[in-house]
């Protein structure tokens, strides 16, 4: 699928499809965890009747759910060598950065001039933080940022911190989660005057998951001594010190430093048609509107919660869309997004599914899990296959593979819950 540069011929240049049939040559952008599960969902049911190749900068997958308690001992990010899962799903690595898409001669343009054809591309370039507040800390889930901030509050230079959460498409649980880590942290140092303020746009504590896990939430926050502001948009006052103020009916304070929750806007990429923040409009197959032969998952798609397990089920509803152009499946699964969720509530931990759409059931609440296996990112492909190679680089017996359904026992046991809360990703396949 590689090209000689843009002033040269096209190494390959098969005629674009005039109607939606079989592509043999897909091409991924990205290498997050929308586009490594499309390959590896694709090579699973596709087999050797697809052509596979990744566009992609990056060196190393990087897996993040819980890379926000490493500072706190609580978790840890890890990585995994992107040649090496390109290898497992025999799709060829292209080292670029997408710049623009020719919809209608199916090729893609990168930053360094060169030209790549396709049959199908999948867009999966993730979303770019950026800070909406001056003289605000980003929350960035990599360890160096979390380190700074625990060690202002070791030192005892900072003492008042505000977590803002302002409105947007986003991921709100990693501020939660830093707010009770903190939380946690001041208490077991005996740091009495560590005053934590949570100050979000939204009604109540991650009010999408449905009134009573929003309370659970909320009755955890206040049970760890950290203020809640709801409903509020936080501006800075810069002085000898930070003063928030969050508007009508909300009394201003000062603090000693602010975490800021990131906007995010979708990479810019020619020739594709974006919405607001630069966000690709998609259906719910990921076919993107206004460009056939064009699909999109992940965080770069116009949909308002931006999350691991989310971006797994749109991949997986674009695996199935393209399995099916390809004979391969009779019936292919429509975007249906679900977020799981186990929260940490100071007694037993409470297990929440909610399905995110209009009219969709009360929550889900149980004392036990609800999925199994426990994947923090339980993609359909991708919670598999780093689980056999995690267990082949511990020793085990489990050679890495991929397409292994994710299955809910009828008598799960019951798992055991990190001390901060924790939302998981798709709904597995439920045994009958």
């Amino acid at each position: 699928m590689r090209a000689a540069p843009a002033t040269g011929r096209l190494a390959r240049m098969p005629a674009p499809p005039s109607a939606p049939g079989p592509a043999r040559h897909v091409l991924v952008l990205g290498g997050g965890v929308a586009g490594i599960e499309c390959l590896l969902g694709l090579r699973d049911l596709l087999g050797a009747a697809v052509d596979l190749a990744l566009l992609t900068d990056a060196e190393e997958f990087w897996y993040r759910p819980l890379a926000i308690g490493e500072p706190f001992g609580a978790g840890a990010a890890t990585h995994h060598p992107i040649a090496r899962i390109a290898a497992d799903c025999g799709a060829a690595v292209l080292h670029g950065v997408a710049e623009a898409v020719d919809v209608g001669a199916h090729t893609v343009l990168t930053r360094d001039g060169e030209r790549y054809v396709y049959d199908a591309l999948v867009v999966a370039v993730g979303a770019v933080p950026h800070l909406p507040l001056g003289r605000a800390m980003m929350l960035d889930p990599r360890p160096a940022m979390l380190e700074g901030l625990l060690a202002e509050v070791d030192a005892g230079t900072t003492r008042r911190v505000a977590i803002v959460i302002s409105d947007g498409p986003h991921w709100v649980l990693p501020a939660y989660e830093l707010a009770l880590l903190l939380a946690a942290h001041g208490r077991d140092r005996g740091m009495d005057e560590l005053e934590i303020t949570v100050v979000t746009a939204e009604a109540g504590p991650l009010d999408l998951l449905g009134p009573e896990p929003s309370q659970a939430v909320a009755d955890r926050l206040r049970g760890a001594g950290v203020r809640l502001v709801c409903g509020a948009t936080a501006e800075l006052q810069e002085g000898r010190r930070i003063r928030v103020v969050c508007g009508a009916g909300h009394e201003p304070f000062d603090v000693d430093q602010v975490v800021a929750l990131p906007e995010l806007r979708a990479p810019a990429i020619d020739g594709l048609p974006a919405g607001p923040g630069g966000f690709l409009p998609v259906d719910a197959h990921g076919r993107v509107e206004g460009a056939p032969g064009v699909y999109a998952a992940g965080d770069c798609t116009a949909r308002p919660v931006k999350q691991g397990g989310l971006s797994a089920q749109q991949a997986d509803a674009v695996v199935e869309h393209l399995a099916f152009r390809a004979g391969a499946l009779e019936d292919p699964q429509p975007y249906r997004p679900v977020l799981r969720g186990r929260l940490l509530t100071g007694d037993a931990p409470v297990y929440v599914r909610h399905e995110l759409r209009s009219g969709a059931p009360p929550a889900e609440m149980a004392g036990h899990a609800l999925w199994w296996p426990p994947a923090k990112i339980a993609g359909r492909w991708l919670a598999p296959y780093l689980q056999a190679r995690d267990d082949g680089a511990a020793g085990l017996a489990h050679p890495p593979a991929h397409g292994r359904p994710i299955e809910v026992p009828l008598d799960a046991p019951q798992m055991p819950v990190p001390r901060h809360l924790e939302l998981l990703g798709t709904e597995p396949p439920v045994r009958p």
